[in-house]
């Protein structure tokens, strides 16, 4: 069993999409992978179950279900006992999702996503 080697154990997930890749329906892939440490421990990627309307859209969906799988892999480590003592980041590539993610304001052309996607957006002001 893997027990935490302390203070450099590090905790990091990494999304993305594949934007209308799809070329009958339309929809775009997510992709997000988590590392700890230095190994991967778990990762995925799935045709997303709505069709999104931009590249922004499909990296929010995307960074909604990393974080759902972000906070569902911390309770695993902790139960456990192995989990990072610092917060677990995760990278997003595109920059207006970054900034819908951060800025609840930011959402005035972006009011159609789904409620459920706005998870990711919850979740990083609950956890910063």
């Amino acid at each position: 069993m893997y027990k935490s080697g302390g203070s450099n154990s590090k905790l990091q997930g990494f999304s993305d999409s594949d934007y209308a890749s799809d070329t009958e329906t339309r929809r775009s892939t997510t992709g997000y992978a988590f590392c700890l440490s230095n190994g991967i421990v778990t990762w995925s990627s799935q045709r997303q179950k709505l069709v999104t309307l931009s590249t922004t859209d499909a990296e929010y969906v995307a960074a909604a279900a990393a974080a759902k799988e972000a906070i569902w892999l911390r309770k695993l480590l902790n139960d456990l006992g192995c989990l990072p003592k610092t917060s677990t980041v995760l990278r997003v590539d595109n920059q207006s999702a970054i900034r819908l993610i951060k800025n609840a304001e930011f959402h005035k052309r972006t009011k159609h996503i789904d409620i459920k996607h706005h998870y990711v957006r919850e979740t990083v002001g609950k956890y910063r």
